[in-house]
């Protein structure tokens, strides 16, 4: 039910990126300073997405956001919007799940929600002075980025094997 429910149709996920192209297009020409961002999740979801045999779209998904914001930029002859990634911040994406509810310490609720300190930090880099936190995606960058999550979804799950399983467990998998 959930591999099924998650994977949007090849229309729906055209349809979306051309909306989002049409937004790049329409703040570009109206000069409206749009920062572009990916949220933070815990590695547990990049793990569940990689047992569901769904990473692979998902890294899709960067890569088209990237060359996007890039082809936008090109045919109106600027730079592309700035886009920053957070699925990289160690000890924050791969801290220890929470066993029962989340202490006041966890970054996370769960593995998506995260706690107003974390979404201090991301507008911070996103909007601040200095880059901060994240990962600038670019057409040069968005490949290393990918194979970072990567490695670090395999070294959580194997340091946490025992949170990764029941949280599977849980969730019938």
């Amino acid at each position: 039910y959930l591999a099924t429910r998650a994977q949007p149709s090849p229309e729906a996920m055209a349809a979306n990126l051309q909306e989002l192209r049409e937004l790049l297009v329409f703040a570009h020409q109206h000069d409206i300073d749009l920062r572009l961002y990916m949220s933070p999740e815990h590695l547990f979801l990049t793990q569940l997405r990689t047992q569901l045999g769904l990473n692979h779209q998902w890294q899709e998904f960067h890569r088209q956001l990237v060359a996007i914001n890039q082809a936008v930029a090109e045919e109106l002859q600027t730079k592309p919007f700035p886009l920053r990634a957070f699925n990289t911040l160690g000890g924050i994406v791969d801290e220890a799940l929470a066993t029962g509810p989340a202490g006041t310490d966890a970054w996370f609720r769960d593995g998506i929600h995260f706690r107003a300190e974390l979404g201090d930090l991301i507008m911070e880099s996103t909007w601040g002075d200095s880059l901060g936190q994240g990962w600038e995606l670019t057409e040069d960058s968005v490949d290393a980025y990918l194979i970072r999550v990567e490695e670090m979804r395999r070294k959580t799950a194997s340091q946490q094997p025992r949170h990764f399983a029941r949280y599977m467990a849980k969730l019938e998998l």
